[in-house]
């Protein structure tokens, strides 16, 4: 079952996320497009709107969605320590532990980089979709080609992005995955990302090779601060 860790959380985010998406798209009601006389204008007038839509409408997916977010991650990182505390079915259970060791803040972890993440990919898609289709032919069989290509760039741009909010999910949780030394003490998800850059580690797990290993990290010193901890 180690393949399927996490599975009910990360299940349960995807339906919250979608269902919040939906009905505020919903709410936002009919695209209304004004067509003007320069025939160039009222695409890229089509798409910022588009864009626009889609941001407002993920951001609140998001938000809501996030603490199931957090379940799923740590579900999958506390198999690094072969812990059982978070489970991918009780969610009351997954509630009650974030809770008691990190408050109310402790759903929101990661929120941040996440949604930076899922913003830049909703904004290059869009942009590079639309320059695609208006320099390239347009032919119905190309659209799922344009797609997917922006797709692609939009996620290999922001892959750095989802190993911060990964990591950040887990730091600090009292998992051992996010523990010395495992992995250091980041103070935000500035630090991890900077920490992360000067190790060559945004990219990782994103190839299965040139990987770079750089080990476990040394235990602070006794009577060391631990930033925020």
């Amino acid at each position: 079952m180690g393949l399927y860790r996490g599975f009910g959380c990360t299940l349960l985010s995807k339906l919250v996320c979608w269902y919040t998406t939906t009905q505020v798209d919903q709410l936002l009601g009919p695209v209304e497009v004004i067509v003007p006389n320069d025939e160039t204008k009222p695409r890229w007038n089509v798409c910022v709107k588009k864009t626009l839509r889609e941001v407002r409408c993920q951001s609140w997916g998001i938000l809501l969605s996030h603490p199931f977010q957090v379940m799923a991650i740590r579900c999958m990182g506390q198999f690094i320590g072969r812990e059982n505390v978070y489970s991918s079915i009780n969610i009351i259970q997954n509630f009650q532990e974030i809770y008691n060791k990190q408050g109310i803040g402790g759903f929101f972890v990661g929120l941040i980089p996440r949604w930076l993440l899922e913003i830049t990919t909703i904004i290059i898609s869009n942009v590079l979709i639309h320059m695609l289709k208006t320099q390239l032919p347009t032919q119905s069989e190309m659209l799922p080609l344009y797609e997917y290509f922006a797709a692609f760039v939009a996620q290999t741009v922001t892959y750095p992005l989802s190993v911060v909010t990964t990591i950040m999910t887990v730091n600090r949780s009292g998992l051992r995955a996010g523990m010395l030394p495992i992995s250091p003490i980041y103070a935000n998800w500035q630090d991890a990302y900077k920490q992360l850059s000067k190790t060559e580690q945004l990219k990782r797990g994103s190839s299965f090779f040139n990987r770079v290993a750089i080990g476990t990290f040394g235990l602070p010193a006794p009577g060391t601060p631990i930033p925020n901890a």
